[in-house]
C-alpha cells in the first residue's frame, strides 16, 4: 500500500491552502499581541524607573536640606 503525505503535512508552517487564512490571521494576531505586550512591559518599566529616579532625587534633595 502506497501512502503519500501531502505538502502541508510535511511543511505545516507554510501556508499552502487558501482556507488556512484564518490560521495565518490567528498567528499574525498572536505576534501582534506579543509585540504589544513586550512594548507595554518596557514602557511600564521605563515609567517605573523614572518615578524611582524622581523619588530618589527628591529624597536626596531633602537630605541635603537637612544636612545644611
Amino acid at each position: 500500500m502506497h501512502y503519500e503525505l501531502s505538502s502541508h503535512q510535511w511543511f505545516p508552517f507554510i501556508n499552502w491552502e487558501s482556507d488556512r487564512k484564518s490560521q495565518k490571521l490567528e498567528v499574525d494576531l498572536y505576534r501582534v499581541w506579543w509585540s504589544v505586550a513586550i512594548k507595554l512591559f518596557f514602557v511600564l518599566c521605563g515609567s517605573l524607573l523614572s518615578r524611582i529616579r524622581k523619588i530618589h532625587s527628591w529624597c536626596y534633595d531633602r537630605r541635603l536640606q537637612f544636612v545644611s
